[in-house]
């Protein structure tokens, strides 16, 4: 991964200095020296990398929900969230390939957050969108959601009391009883908590993570996953 963030030209070339380092032939070398040289090659700063990849644990999982918003744009929004609480975010350029038409593209998104939006233009109507297709990353892909507004549209939300002290409902008034999941995230992505019901019902979170403990206090995310749509928002535990 580090070659993909860096690229081939800066990668190859750092670890030819690195090994021919006088200062280091025969000796000892350290992992900070290696970062020394990929950072003088590259003129990136690379602490945030190693600080996640090298000196933290576990790796991220993506889902992506993308469509066409109200004016015809093509849109991308994507989750995170990480297998070990020890890195609070894996910040790195995320490739998708859009295809569509007969045609097909791959574009590279900066990604630097979580539920991080992105408006792309592209020269084709896109039909599917697949992540990291030549496995650059070293990741889960776990959600690949298509949004339709229209699908939205017919649906009412309820979310209250926000912000919060014990419980949250959520209502979700759609066109039938189909069953519905609501899914809680922390601010880092990481999944917290997962409810299920229906429309026409409350779907009740009572600030408890997948373990039945109490969350801490904060902002947290919450999507709601019906067969035709996705919705997400804020909530506030106080």
């Amino acid at each position: 991964m580090l070659r993909w963030v860096i690229g081939d030209e800066n990668f190859f070339a750092a670890l030819k200095n690195y090994i021919s380092d006088p200062e280091l032939i025969y000796g000892y070398a350290k992992t900070p020296d290696l970062q020394r040289h990929l950072e003088t090659e590259s003129g990136m700063d690379l602490d945030e990398f190693f600080s996640d990849w090298v000196y933290g644990k576990g790796f991220p999982t993506y889902s992506l929900d993308w469509g066409y918003d109200e004016n015809s744009k093509l849109f991308v929004r994507i989750y995170q969230s990480q297998s070990d609480e020890s890195v609070e975010y894996f910040e790195m350029p995320v490739p998708i390939q859009l295809k569509g038409e007969g045609k097909d593209t791959i574009v590279v998104l900066d990604n630097w957050y979580n539920e991080q939006y992105y408006n792309l233009n592209v020269d084709f109507k896109v039909n599917s969108v697949s992540f990291d297709p030549d496995q650059w990353l070293c990741a889960k892909s776990q959600d690949i959601n298509y949004l339709s507004t229209d699908q939205l549209s017919n649906k009412v939300i309820t979310v209250y009391p926000n912000p919060f002290l014990n419980e949250v409902k959520f209502v979700v008034n759609g066109d039938d009883e189909a069953q519905v999941q609501v899914k809680i995230y922390d601010v880092t992505g990481r999944i917290v908590a997962k409810i299920n019901g229906n429309h026409q019902s409350e779907i009740i979170w009572r600030g408890e993570n997948l373990k039945g403990n109490p969350v801490k206090n904060g902002i947290y995310v919450y999507k709601i996953v019906s067969d035709d749509s996705i919705i997400t928002g804020k909530i506030l535990k106080y």
